[in-house]
């Protein structure tokens, strides 16, 4: 959650510490030399849309359209750890997306009863989101 607060009575523009750039880039990037995530660094002072990346923990096929239409972008794994998984997203020593799932993503409860438990790629109609990949 960022922070609304705004510097009164300093050298920076009286707007929220979230939005105020002379603060982020210039005291807290340049003067600091914080090179850490701060909230406003997903879009809040660019042009940019602010990132809501979802990661699916995927130990068994999962209906999660209603997700992937709130989501920027929309990850699977199998238990990695928060470091390499923020080294995916981004883009931090080389690691980049990438892989193929073992199984369908069901598009519905209904095809997950119709499916047969035991067989992979076994789900009628599936979700066709990560065709991308």
């Amino acid at each position: 959650m960022p922070y609304y607060g705004m510097p009164v009575g300093t050298e920076w523009e009286e707007v929220g510490f979230a939005i105020n750039k002379a603060v982020i880039t210039g005291l807290l990037r340049k003067r600091m030399k914080f090179e850490g995530i701060i909230v406003t660094d997903w879009g809040l002072l660019t042009d940019a849309v602010i990132l809501g990346i979802v990661d699916v923990y995927l130990d068994r096929p999962a209906v999660i359209l209603e997700v992937v239409s709130q989501a920027t972008a929309l990850t699977g794994s199998y238990g990695s750890s928060e470091d390499a998984f923020l080294d995916v997203i981004l883009g931090l020593k080389g690691a980049k997306p990438q892989g193929k799932l073992p199984f369908d993503l069901p598009s519905s409860m209904e095809a997950v009863e119709k499916s047969r438990e035991d067989l992979p790629y076994d789900t009628e109609l599936p979700c066709s989101i990560l065709d991308t990949v």
